[in-house]
């Protein structure tokens, strides 16, 4: 059986950057063909840029987010029974920091049958959708099929995570499907105190940040609710090996670029000129 992923893919400014290449020379060392969905205008120059990759592309509207892109891709799928394992992944990650195919093999040959980087247990526990596995009984299940079938496109992205990314999590534990995760789900090398610190460092940083994430009530959630690759990425690098760095973390503002950039260089084999070639674009 064929082992198949799906990379939803926009750029404002039509390209394909060399980041993403990257991701996708990597991510063909684990299956055996990728989807690629994309809501941008892409011309052959671009297209061009995968080379050899056993990438097949799809170029669709600019509506629903990656949701819908995976959507898109699971349905140019002619016969779910053949494939083995299904990878959805989009770009808003850089990456992968570490050995992609040793941490694939790690995570399906852990108990489970569909996979994370990360989980999140806000509002209801699930996986974070910037990189899912599912198994082949996961993927030929009706729970699963179902819940593609009955997604619509949704532009708000906050009902984008209830729905669709926490929904189909839920949506797989209540069909009797157990997730797994890379990063702990509970257990954290951080003490209780460097935590609460950590938080009271993004209030005070963030609390004048018109387009911040963060507000007084994340001071208030209980600190397991954290989330670990975002508030704690460098801990999730240095002590998990935490294969993908969120580039929304480059918005915040209680973190430099410099920072995050030199934690990366410090602790993970990844060429950061990749990431600074995609901030100046």
């Amino acid at each position: 059986m064929k082992s198949l992923a799906i990379f939803a893919h926009y750029d404002a400014d039509d390209s394909i950057k060399n980041y993403v290449v990257y991701y996708l020379q990597e991510l063909s060392k684990i299956v055996d063909q990728i989807i690629f969905v994309s809501t941008s205008t892409l011309d052959e120059s671009e297209l061009a840029k995968f080379g050899s990759l056993n990438v097949r592309i799809i170029l669709r509207e600019n509506v629903g987010h990656d949701f819908y892109s995976y959507k898109i891709g699971l349905a140019s799928i002619q016969n779910l029974t053949r494939v083995g394992k299904l990878i959805l992944c989009n770009d808003s990650c850089f990456g992968p920091l570490f050995e992609l195919q040793n941490i694939y093999a790690k995570l399906i040959n852990s108990s489970g049958d569909f996979w994370g980087i990360s989980v999140n247990s806000r509002p209801r526990l699930h996986l974070q959708s910037y990189f899912l596995i599912f198994s082949h009984q996961v993927v030929n299940s009706a729970a699963f099929n179902d819940f593609w079938r009955k997604l619509a496109i949704i532009s708000d992205k906050d009902s984008i995570v209830n729905n669709y990314e926490v929904g189909l999590s839920q949506c797989l534990l209540s069909a009797g499907f157990k997730l797994s995760s890379w990063l702990p789900i509970n257990d954290y090398k951080i003490k209780y105190l460097p935590l609460l610190c950590r938080k009271w460092q993004i209030f005070i940083d963030e609390r004048n940040n018109v387009n911040s994430r963060y507000s007084w009530k994340n001071l208030l959630e209980p600190l397991t609710r954290i989330d670990k690759t975002i508030s704690l990425f460098d801990v999730s690098i240095q002590n998990y090996q935490l294969p993908f760095l969120k580039k929304s973390l480059f918005k915040d503002h209680w973190i430099s670029h410099q920072q995050i950039i030199q934690i990366v260089e410090d602790n993970a084999n990844y060429d950061v000129e990749l990431i600074k070639e995609a901030l100046h674009d």
